[in-house]
């Protein structure tokens, strides 16, 4: 015995404006849950913490300099893109904040 399962076509938009919206939500990047200290960023997330474009952001990432979290590739730990950043300024002073830091040479006195 065949059942069908007759719909108006009222229904049947918003029949699938629920499975569009549903969609739409899966599509989302979801992250996984905070646990203490370790909150996780997305690619884009992380690139706003720091402040840097896409292609100054992936060439790090090819280059080993900001590592991605082990389970996925596209999210990263928040305190790690922190380490990231003070081990690019420390130790390195006022003077490393001035335009002309890499060209000028310190004069020992």
């Amino acid at each position: 015995m065949d059942r069908k399962i007759i719909l108006e076509y009222a229904d049947f938009e918003r029949l699938m404006a629920k499975i569009e919206a549903i969609d739409r939500k899966l599509d989302q990047q979801i992250k996984p849950p905070v646990h203490g200290e370790n909150e996780v960023l997305s690619r884009t997330e992380a690139m706003r913490f720091l402040r840097k474009g896409k292609t100054w952001f992936q060439e790090k990432v090819n280059a080993g300099e900001i590592q991605p979290t082990p389970n996925d590739k596209r999210l990263f730990y928040k305190k790690d893109l922190e380490a990231y950043l003070n081990g690019q300024t420390a130790g390195q002073g006022v003077g490393a904040l001035l335009p002309d830091a890499k060209t000028r040479r310190r004069i020992a006195g």
